[in-house]
């Protein structure tokens, strides 16, 4: 069975999106989001598992863009990205 309900998306804008749950201030939108709805078949995968993953396809040109070593700490792999942490 599949069906193709609408999924939102939010597209880019010039502005972080921000929702007011309470009144806005005066000349605010309640909401500045640029919604994108879009039609997108879902199927049921059960029994087909096997068919499926969610390893990611390594193209031939790729490169990683972050790899973290097996034995790392957070703040090791913080500095190693250029990372300076929050002061």
């Amino acid at each position: 069975m599949a069906v193709a309900p609408p999924l939102n998306y939010l597209k880019r804008g010039s502005e972080n999106p921000a929702y007011y749950r309470i009144e806005p201030p005066p000349g605010v939108l309640q909401w500045n989001g640029i919604d994108d709805a879009r039609e997108v078949w879902i199927e049921d995968a059960r029994g087909r598992e096997s068919d499926f993953t969610l390893d990611l396809v390594k193209a031939a040109t790729a490169s990683p863009i972050f790899t973290i070593p097996r034995r790392s700490s957070v703040s090791t792999i913080l500095r190693s990205s250029g990372c300076r942490g929050m002061r």
